[in-house]
């Protein structure tokens, strides 16, 4: 499937799976259909073309908001820039539940490109 250059970013996917790791994952992402919805409607999808996705009559005003920029509880975070010589804010929310040890410590890394 060839994308555009403007979708190349979305080319990559999540990234790799180490299943030793996976068994004991610490922290996990809790996702819903509605978050998977939501994220759709936050995209531009409309009445009509989400019953492809959803198999009914799904109205995006019904979707209750999860917020932020991407409207997605993932680890990813994603945002199309229209005009890349623009200063932009976005926010991004993230919710993680440990299923770890309850005496971890997490630490956040942002990266910035």
């Amino acid at each position: 499937m060839k994308l555009n250059d403007d979708l190349a970013e979305l080319a990559y996917g999540a990234g790799q799976i180490d299943p030793i790791i996976a068994v004991q994952p610490g922290l996990i992402y809790d996702m819903s259909v509605n978050n998977y919805i939501c994220f759709l409607c936050n995209e531009g999808y409309t009445r009509t073309s989400l019953p492809i996705f959803t198999n009914k009559n799904t109205n995006c005003s019904s979707i209750p908001s999860f917020g932020g920029q991407d409207a997605l509880n993932y680890p990813s975070l994603y945002l199309q820039l229209k005009n890349s010589n623009s200063s932009y804010l976005a926010i991004f929310y993230r919710t993680v539940t440990n299923v770890g040890s309850q005496k971890s410590t997490y630490k956040v890394t942002v990266k910035v490109p």
